[in-house]
């Protein structure tokens, strides 16, 4: 959570620079608190899930749109 928070705080401290610029650092913020995160058990608990929820959506039967429609 600190280095979310510190890419955040970054965004904001870097008001004079191009958005490009600030974007960049809070995603590179976000990556860096990705890595950190499958580092520990809930994160990798949390990307199984989201591994096996994606294979369950991919089971579903989606209705076409003509039939959404009626």
């Amino acid at each position: 959570m600190l280095a979310l928070a510190a890419g955040i705080g970054g965004y904001y401290y870097l008001g004079d620079q191009t958005l490009l610029v600030r974007v960049l650092v809070l995603l590179g913020a976000v990556a860096v608190t990705v890595v950190i995160a499958m580092q520990s058990e809930p994160g990798r608990a949390a990307w199984e899930f989201t591994k096996e929820a994606r294979q369950e959506l991919r089971k579903v039967v989606w209705p076409t749109r003509k039939e959404t429609r009626k």
